[in-house]
This record gives C-alpha cells, sequence and structure tokens, in this order.
C-alpha cells in the first residue's frame, strides 16, 4: 500500500465503483501494480415471442485500472501502460460476434509534480482498435491522470466521460 495517495480517497473511489462495478484489489496489469481494478459488462438481448428464439445480442463492457505511482510519472510511464492496456486486453475483451464495445481505462494517480509533456502525451492518447475489421466490435483505450493533491484529472477529450468518479471535491 503506498503512502502518497490517501486511503480515503482511494476508498472513495472504490466505494463508487463498487456500485455498479466488479472491484478487484491487489492485482497487476503485465509487470504494473495495481492498486485496483474494476469492471462492468453488461448485455442486451433481444427475442421473438421466448428466450428460445434470439434475433440479436450484443455485450459492452468497461475496465478501469488504477495505478498509484510512487515516483514521477514520465511520458514512457503513459506510453507503457497504454501498452500493457492493449497487449492484455484479449484475456478481458472476448472476442466473438455479439461483442459490440470495451473501454480500457488505465488511470494514473499521483503527487508528484507534472511536467508538461506528460500531460500533453495523455491528452493525445487514445486508441481505438477494431476486432476482425469491426465485425467483432471495437476496443477504446485511454489513459488518465490524476493529482490528487492538485484536485487536476487529465485525459483525451473522448474520455473525459469515464473519469467523472476521479474528481476530487
Amino acid at each position: 500500500m503506498s503512502v502518497i495517495i490517501s486511503k480515503s480517497y482511494l476508498d472513495r473511489l472504490i466505494g463508487k465503483y463498487s456500485r455498479h462495478f466488479n472491484v478487484f484489489t491487489s492485482k497487476e496489469l503485465g509487470s504494473i501494480p495495481l492498486s485496483f481494478y474494476a469492471e462492468y459488462k453488461r448485455r442486451d438481448e433481444k427475442y421473438f415471442m421466448t428466450k428460445s428464439i434470439p434475433i440479436w445480442g450484443v455485450d459492452n463492457q468497461q475496465y478501469v485500472f488504477v495505478w498509484e505511482k510512487e515516483t514521477k510519472v514520465t511520458k514512457g510511464d503513459v506510453q507503457t501502460f497504454a501498452t500493457e492496456l492493449l497487449r492484455n486486453s484479449a484475456s478481458y475483451v472476448p472476442s466473438h460476434s455479439e461483442h459490440m464495445s470495451s473501454i480500457l481505462l488505465g488511470v494514473i494517480l499521483t503527487n508528484k509534480p507534472l511536467e508538461k509533456d506528460v500531460i500533453k502525451e495523455v491528452k493525445k492518447l487514445r486508441k481505438l482498435k477494431f476486432l476482425k475489421f469491426g465485425m467483432n466490435g471495437w476496443i477504446e483505450c485511454y489513459v488518465g491522470l490524476v493529482h490528487v493533491d492538485d484536485n487536476e484529472v487529465y485525459v483525451n477529450k473522448k474520455g473525459r466521460e469515464y473519469m467523472q468518479h476521479f474528481k476530487v471535491h
């Protein structure tokens, strides 16, 4: 357990996510130790008269991986986190024709000073990967950066909606 990020902030985050997500603590993403990760899975289906006659079904998922960084965050850390998210996506994202979308959000929590090039890297980072040319859906990947002491949240413009829980009040 790290001492740089307050335990109450992490407990509050876990509490917010545990309302709708499955939350797992003490996990790793490749070589990155995670404070916790949260998964949300949703399946929508339509039937004709009975459940034995399905018309269509789709799966949508969202995963949030939280990394407490005790040392200064670098551009390499941001790129490594994005690379690990996509490299390990096969273990989280199903590959079948009813998969529609998966959002992978990696969040780095820190209290160390941030450099402008790191913030710029985070704001431009968005990776989109189509599975089987889009026939099996797609994966969106974002890396967010939260400076807890300064109450600052940085992420790509399209990823802002997924970072609402990280705002420090």
